[in-house]
């Protein structure tokens, strides 16, 4: 029987099947990953342990089955673990001793003894041997992971079994059941081996409540800071369809350095003519925008969520190749800026550099200002220009002056937008003067075509209408130039014919799958397989060279585009395309008779198996 349950029915479901001693089955507890079945379940047995049932089994006995690989193992495991929770620290000690002594006297005897028999008999006894001796009958033994054992789930029930049955313990089994290898055996027999199966339902709130209290480093003030944003987390942890309370323990854990540094940002890091109150003021901001931040991309990034990061993103933001700007997190109206890619770093690699950290955070608050002023007269708005005041326009038209005098902020998909809205201020004859955009629109672009053409912009597209009709002809003419850099970025995609007809692919083409990390899946398998079997022998030749080069694998000495420490993150959807190749290619030889093109696709369907082994492994 299933029952779903809270944490409360969960606890009073333990109690009862602990003091139900006429139960001869165990009690399974299922849930996803993450969710806190393990947090819950100690915080009710172990933290907490019901005291009426501790005098007749003793403390609980709780342990991981993950990586254990047989039932002698899981047994002196189990011994052991009662050892060091029943029995007190010297008791261990002399237990330790005892051993130890043994050892010594027998050892002793060993070389005054002439006898052969001695001198060629090793002796030792471990503390886990006489821990092998010390039962650990009649306890509450809590069996974790279950679907990460080793041990044939046959082996392991009979195992189960047997301590309720003979030992009567009260055994309770947690178990992420979806997970579990042999699915098939452990559905057709767990109701010979467990009385109740409790689906675990947690309530987010408390649980996000007590993570947070039990934060290690709790300063200044970030506990309550935190609890009076659990709906806000909550929401975020929705929008991304995540309950995995190991990630939000991870999360907060990285969020509480960021908070610690922007809390060390004092009056004398901004300025003296900035009061006391205004700092306070924009630290406040920007410890929710980052919790925002941190929470999304600590999701994101755990579950391998194809995410926002690249490698290279502070540099194409410090170079003008994307703009910082306010983003949605989900589409829902929960906006926090591009611009905290350190936290990103944090998460993927551990270390964080808090100089370097809070000198940008300095920066932030210092622009903070001008910053809101943009946000609050964006550009955007001249679309409705028609509902704006004369002087909510002149504070728009301003801020984009300044925005595009420091190419900041105004993000290249919404040049095309902008071009057009003051074509159409223009042409209802609002007295603009235009000459000054004609001029910051063009440096601005050319930078942007320059940094293209050099492998520092990261966009695949720029959003831009094609055939927007505008009265300007000098607007026409910008408006144009930007419909050109999809053109440029179009032409340096490496094409299926680059692949086939040249042994060596370009530095710009390498440039580009360093770039963008895709190297096949901009095109169909079917497109790349029909391209495949109308080539020469020459042709399919080249294509292996080139895949093998992407992919380093073996003695290979790829190009590092595909470093394969890094093959995981990188490839992924070149791997689905490759499965796809692979597949529509065997089908295709199928039906031929061997000849040298048959020889040679064959040949790239080994390579083409290698890269995937290899990619494998990497898992």
């Amino acid at each position: 029987m299933i029952k779903e349950n809270n944490i409360e029915y969960m606890r009073k479901s333990i109690v009862e099947y602990i003091k139900d001693y006429s139960s001869k089955k165990a009690l399974l507890i299922t849930g996803e990953w993450g969710i806190g079945k393990t947090y819950s379940i100690k915080k009710i047995l172990i933290d907490n342990p019901p005291k009426e049932y501790i005098s007749d089994y003793g403390r609980p006995i709780m342990l991981s089955l993950f990586g254990i690989d047989n039932i002698e193992i899981l047994d002196k495991s189990l011994s052991m673990n009662n050892i060091s929770l029943n029995y007190d620290l010297k008791t261990e000690e002399k237990l330790k001793f005892l051993s130890d002594g043994i050892n010594k006297t027998f050892n002793t005897i060993k070389k005054l003894s002439n006898k052969k028999i001695l001198k060629n008999f090793d002796f030792n006894i471990d503390l886990s041997s006489i821990a092998s001796f010390i039962k650990y009958d009649k306890s509450i033994i809590i069996l974790d992971d279950l679907e990460r054992c080793n041990i044939d789930l046959k082996e392991l029930f009979g195992f189960i079994n047997n301590l309720v049955e003979n030992k009567s313990c009260r055994v309770i089994v947690i178990a992420n059941k979806e997970k579990i290898e042999n699915k098939e055996y452990f559905e057709n027999h767990k109701e010979k081996v467990f009385e109740i199966e409790l689906e675990f339902k947690n309530n987010f709130d408390i649980v996000c409540s007590e993570i947070i209290n039990n934060f290690s480093n709790g300063k200044n003030g970030i506990i309550s800071f935190l609890n009076n944003r659990i709906d806000l987390i909550k929401q975020i942890f929705d929008i991304n369809n995540s309950k995995n309370f190991r990630i939000l323990e991870f999360a907060i854990h990285v969020y509480g350095k960021i908070f610690e540094i922007i809390d060390e940002i004092s009056i004398k890091n901004i300025s003296n003519n900035y009061s006391t109150e205004k700092l306070e003021e924009k630290k406040y901001y920007l410890k929710e925008d980052v919790l925002k931040y941190t929470i999304d991309a600590a999701i994101k990034i755990k579950t391998n969520y194809k995410y926002l990061y690249e490698s290279n993103r502070e540099s194409f933001i410090d170079e003008g190749g994307i703009q910082e700007y306010r983003y949605a997190i989900g589409q829902n109206n929960i906006y926090c800026d591009n611009k905290y890619y350190f936290v990103d770093k944090y998460i993927k690699t551990y270390l964080i550099d808090e100089y370097s950290i809070k000198e940008k955070l300095i920066n932030m608050i210092k622009n903070h200002d001008s910053r809101m002023e943009f946000e609050k007269n964006r550009p955007g708005k001249l679309g409705l220009f028609e509902v704006l005041e004369d002087d909510e326009l002149k504070k728009v038209l301003k801020v984009l002056e300044e925005n595009l005098s420091k190419n900041t902020n105004i993000d290249i998909d919404i040049y095309g937008m902008i071009i057009a809205d003051l074509d159409r201020l223009l042409e209802e004859g609002y007295p603009l003067d235009v000459n000054k955009y004609y001029t910051l629109f063009e440096e601005n672009i050319k930078k942007i075509k320059n940094d293209i053409e050099n492998g520092k912009f990261n966009k695949k597209r720029i959003l831009i209408n094609v055939g927007i009709e505008l009265e300007d002809d000098k607007l026409k003419e910008l408006y144009d130039s930007i419909v050109n850099l999809n053109k440029i970025i179009e032409r340096r995609r490496v094409s299926i014919d680059s692949m086939l007809n040249k042994i060596d692919l370009s530095n710009e083409e390498i440039r580009y799958i360093e770039l963008y990390k895709v190297y096949l899946s901009e095109h169909s398998s079917e497109e790349i397989v029909q391209k495949i079997l109308k080539s020469s022998n020459m042709q399919v030749f080249n294509f292996i060279c080139n895949l093998k080069k992407v992919f380093p694998v073996g003695d290979v000495q790829g190009n590092q585009a595909y470093a394969i420490l890094n093959i995981k993150n990188v490839y992924e959807k070149d791997k689905e395309i490759l499965e796809e190749i692979k597949y529509l290619l065997k089908k295709e030889i199928d039906k031929k008779d061997t000849n040298i093109k048959i020889i040679n696709i064959r040949n790239l369907i080994k390579a083409i198996d290698a890269i995937l082994e290899e990619y494998n492994k990497s898992i």
